[in-house]
């Protein structure tokens, strides 16, 4: 007979086996556990220089929809990402990394980690005309 931890009572998880777990294990317990300590451990990995966030892991992130990771990801990385950059993707131009990412969450169907894109734009102060923002171009030579 299998015995899962989900199938054990609550006070024995919280009580008996969460003080053994190690700092990198514990956050895989249950959401709040994961939020406490998975945004410290991204504001760590900010605030070192060296280390940062790869567009693979982000990316994987949108692909699969996984808003909870993604929405402690861009409160700690917003301020970075809203930040003028001129970022060339397929054939557009994007002005900044949101752009970029709200573009992606388009083209891979993420309508959870989108709405987060524009509520935290909303708060923010969303500027009017955001897809004049976005420069497609399209020269091919012909002969």
């Amino acid at each position: 007979m299998k015995i899962t931890i989900s199938s054990l009572p609550e006070e024995i998880i919280q009580y008996i086996i969460k003080p053994y777990l190690s700092l990198e294990d514990i956050y895989l317990t249950n959401k709040t556990d994961y939020i406490v300590h998975k945004t410290e451990k991204f504001t760590s990995l900010y605030e070192q220089k060296k280390q940062r966030f790869s567009n693979s892991y982000i990316t994987y992130l949108l692909r699969n929809d996984y808003s909870l990771v993604f929405e402690i990801l861009i409160n700690i990385m917003f301020k970075h990402w809203y930040k003028a950059w001129k970022i060339k993707y397929k054939e557009g131009v994007f002005f900044c990394y949101i752009d970029l990412l709200n573009y992606k969450c388009i083209e891979y169907r993420a309508n959870l980690c989108r709405n987060i894109i524009n509520c935290k734009l909303e708060k923010k102060g969303n500027h009017k005309n955001k897809f004049k923002r976005i420069r497609i171009r399209k020269h091919k030579w012909n002969n």
